[in-house]
Protein backbone atom coordinates (compact mmCIF):
# COMPACT_ATOMS: atom_id res chain seq x y z
CA UNK A 1 0.00 0.00 0.00
CA UNK A 2 2.79 2.29 1.13
CA UNK A 3 4.60 1.46 -2.44
CA UNK A 4 1.58 2.65 -4.54
CA UNK A 5 0.86 5.79 -2.45
CA UNK A 6 5.04 6.79 -3.20
CA UNK A 7 4.25 5.71 -6.97
CA UNK A 8 1.63 7.85 -7.33
CA UNK A 9 2.90 10.92 -5.79
CA UNK A 10 5.76 10.27 -7.77
CA UNK A 11 3.29 10.70 -10.87
CA UNK A 12 1.90 13.65 -9.30
CA UNK A 13 5.13 15.31 -8.75
CA UNK A 14 6.17 14.22 -12.57
CA UNK A 15 2.86 15.92 -13.90
CA UNK A 16 3.26 19.16 -12.17
CA UNK A 17 7.20 19.07 -13.31
CA UNK A 18 5.78 18.61 -16.88
CA UNK A 19 2.99 21.75 -15.94
CA UNK A 20 5.89 23.76 -14.74
CA UNK A 21 8.19 23.09 -17.31
CA UNK A 22 5.62 23.24 -20.10
CA UNK A 23 4.79 27.13 -18.70
CA UNK A 24 8.57 27.73 -18.55
CA UNK A 25 9.13 26.52 -22.34
CA UNK A 26 6.09 28.69 -23.44
CA UNK A 27 8.06 31.68 -21.07
CA UNK A 28 11.17 31.30 -23.06
CA UNK A 29 9.93 30.32 -26.21
CA UNK A 30 8.14 34.29 -26.18
CA UNK A 31 11.26 35.73 -25.24
CA UNK A 32 12.77 34.68 -27.71
CA UNK A 33 10.57 34.86 -29.89
CA UNK A 34 10.18 39.00 -28.79
CA UNK A 35 13.82 39.78 -29.02
CA UNK A 36 13.57 38.39 -32.96
CA UNK A 37 15.45 35.18 -31.72
CA UNK A 38 13.46 32.85 -33.35
CA UNK A 39 11.68 33.28 -36.96
CA UNK A 40 8.07 34.60 -37.49
CA UNK A 41 7.04 31.76 -39.83
CA UNK A 42 7.47 29.24 -37.21
CA UNK A 43 4.14 30.69 -34.90
CA UNK A 44 2.63 30.76 -37.99
CA UNK A 45 2.86 26.84 -39.14
CA UNK A 46 1.56 25.45 -35.81
CA UNK A 47 -2.15 23.97 -37.76
CA UNK A 48 -4.62 25.76 -35.52
CA UNK A 49 -2.98 29.05 -34.91
CA UNK A 50 -5.03 30.80 -38.16
CA UNK A 51 -8.34 28.94 -36.29
CA UNK A 52 -8.19 29.60 -32.67
CA UNK A 53 -5.13 32.64 -31.77
CA UNK A 54 -5.10 34.58 -34.65
CA UNK A 55 -7.95 36.71 -34.22
CA UNK A 56 -8.22 36.59 -30.46
CA UNK A 57 -7.64 38.89 -27.80
CA UNK A 58 -3.76 39.22 -26.34
CA UNK A 59 -5.47 37.78 -23.35
CA UNK A 60 -7.33 34.75 -24.82
CA UNK A 61 -4.29 34.07 -26.70
CA UNK A 62 -1.97 33.43 -23.95
CA UNK A 63 -4.31 31.39 -22.24
CA UNK A 64 -5.02 29.18 -25.11
CA UNK A 65 -1.13 28.95 -25.70
CA UNK A 66 -0.13 27.77 -21.73
CA UNK A 67 -3.42 25.35 -21.80
CA UNK A 68 -2.24 23.79 -25.43
CA UNK A 69 1.73 23.79 -23.96
CA UNK A 70 0.81 22.61 -20.74
CA UNK A 71 -1.05 19.86 -21.94
CA UNK A 72 1.44 18.52 -24.37
CA UNK A 73 4.07 19.42 -21.62
CA UNK A 74 2.31 16.89 -19.09
CA UNK A 75 2.02 14.03 -21.70
CA UNK A 76 6.02 14.60 -22.38
CA UNK A 77 7.04 14.23 -18.72
CA UNK A 78 4.15 11.62 -18.55
CA UNK A 79 6.48 9.61 -21.54
CA UNK A 80 9.36 10.07 -19.58
CA UNK A 81 8.01 9.64 -16.73
CA UNK A 82 7.05 5.60 -17.86
CA UNK A 83 10.62 5.26 -19.89
CA UNK A 84 13.36 7.10 -18.72
CA UNK A 85 12.71 7.72 -14.79
CA UNK A 86 14.84 5.07 -13.76
CA UNK A 87 18.05 7.09 -16.00
CA UNK A 88 19.47 9.67 -13.23
CA UNK A 89 21.83 11.13 -16.31
CA UNK A 90 21.80 14.75 -17.68
CA UNK A 91 22.76 13.47 -20.92
CA UNK A 92 19.70 10.95 -20.83
CA UNK A 93 18.04 14.50 -20.69
CA UNK A 94 19.62 16.44 -23.17
CA UNK A 95 19.58 13.34 -25.83
CA UNK A 96 15.70 13.24 -24.81
CA UNK A 97 15.64 17.67 -25.75
CA UNK A 98 17.30 16.86 -29.03
CA UNK A 99 14.62 13.89 -29.64
CA UNK A 100 12.17 16.36 -29.12
CA UNK A 101 13.73 18.94 -31.34
CA UNK A 102 14.46 16.43 -33.88
CA UNK A 103 10.76 15.36 -33.93
CA UNK A 104 8.93 18.55 -34.24
CA UNK A 105 11.91 19.87 -37.07
CA UNK A 106 11.96 16.50 -38.77
CA UNK A 107 8.46 15.03 -39.15
CA UNK A 108 4.82 16.21 -40.23
CA UNK A 109 3.70 16.89 -36.38
CA UNK A 110 1.53 20.49 -37.63
CA UNK A 111 -1.51 18.95 -39.47
CA UNK A 112 0.73 16.88 -42.06
CA UNK A 113 2.61 19.79 -43.43
CA UNK A 114 5.93 18.88 -43.81
CA UNK A 115 8.46 21.66 -42.00
CA UNK A 116 11.10 23.54 -44.34
CA UNK A 117 13.91 23.30 -42.00
CA UNK A 118 16.41 24.95 -44.64
CA UNK A 119 13.89 27.95 -44.65
CA UNK A 120 14.65 28.93 -41.35
CA UNK A 121 17.93 31.41 -40.21
CA UNK A 122 20.71 29.17 -38.01
CA UNK A 123 19.56 31.62 -34.89
CA UNK A 124 16.06 30.04 -34.82
CA UNK A 125 17.50 26.82 -35.24
CA UNK A 126 20.47 27.28 -32.51
CA UNK A 127 17.52 28.81 -29.96
CA UNK A 128 14.70 26.49 -30.13
CA UNK A 129 17.44 23.12 -30.31
CA UNK A 130 18.76 25.42 -26.93
CA UNK A 131 15.12 25.63 -25.39
CA UNK A 132 14.10 22.08 -25.94
CA UNK A 133 17.49 20.82 -24.40
CA UNK A 134 16.51 23.11 -21.61
CA UNK A 135 13.07 22.30 -21.10
CA UNK A 136 14.22 18.08 -21.22
CA UNK A 137 16.96 19.02 -18.95
CA UNK A 138 14.39 20.45 -16.33
CA UNK A 139 11.88 17.80 -16.82
CA UNK A 140 14.07 14.78 -17.02
CA UNK A 141 16.27 15.42 -14.47
CA UNK A 142 14.03 16.65 -11.72
CA UNK A 143 11.73 13.36 -12.31
CA UNK A 144 14.60 10.90 -12.69
CA UNK A 145 15.93 12.69 -8.88
CA UNK A 146 12.78 12.28 -7.48
CA UNK A 147 12.67 8.63 -8.24
CA UNK A 148 16.03 8.24 -7.43
CA UNK A 149 15.35 10.30 -3.91
CA UNK A 150 12.02 8.20 -3.36
CA UNK A 151 13.27 5.06 -3.90
CA UNK A 152 16.39 5.81 -1.49
CA UNK A 153 14.36 7.16 1.17
CA UNK A 154 10.85 6.12 0.98
CA UNK A 155 9.68 7.58 4.16
CA UNK A 156 11.78 10.95 4.04
CA UNK A 157 9.86 12.88 0.85
CA UNK A 158 9.89 15.90 0.44
CA UNK A 159 5.99 16.43 0.23
CA UNK A 160 4.28 14.80 3.04
CA UNK A 161 0.43 14.08 3.30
Amino acid sequence: MNQNKERYKNLLRSILTGFVGGFFFLLGFMLCYTFNFIDKNLVKLIPLYEVLIANQPFLLKLIILISVVSIVSISISLIYYTFLKRFANLWISVLFGLLLYAMIFLTTIFGGQKLDILHFNLSTHITTLSLFILYAVFVGYSISFDYTETRRNPSNTSYKS
